[in-house]
């Protein structure tokens, strides 16, 4: 097998968010209220805000911040982000081709 150890990669993520309702995603906390999304990142590493109701909005919110966050909605909003986490990789033989070997 390969292993490969603390290999930093990004997924995107889409989640819808309704007015007055609390939601949670691993370590993430969202609140809208009124014209005000409430952003709370206890994850061990910076999230990434790319797009809020299809508007391209760059905005990174550190380890253990909270960012509130003006908006206009109708029902609901739409909040797009990247989330950055660091792993460890493991290829078995059958499902990777070894091209060189040191020896």
């Amino acid at each position: 097998f390969l292993e490969v150890l603390d290999v930093e990669y990004s997924y995107k993520i889409r989640i819808k968010i309704f007015p007055d309702k609390d939601l949670s995603f691993k370590r993430l906390h969202f609140h809208l209220s009124q014209n005000t999304l409430e952003i709370e990142n206890n994850l061990s590493h910076i999230i990434k805000i790319t797009q809020i109701n299809r508007e391209e909005k760059i905005l990174e919110i550190q380890s253990n911040e909270k960012a509130n966050i003006d908006v206009s909605y109708k029902t609901f909003i739409r909040v797009d982000f990247v989330l950055r986490v660091k792993g460890d990789i493991i290829v078995p033989r059958t499902f990777g081709i070894i091209r060189h070997e040191a020896r």
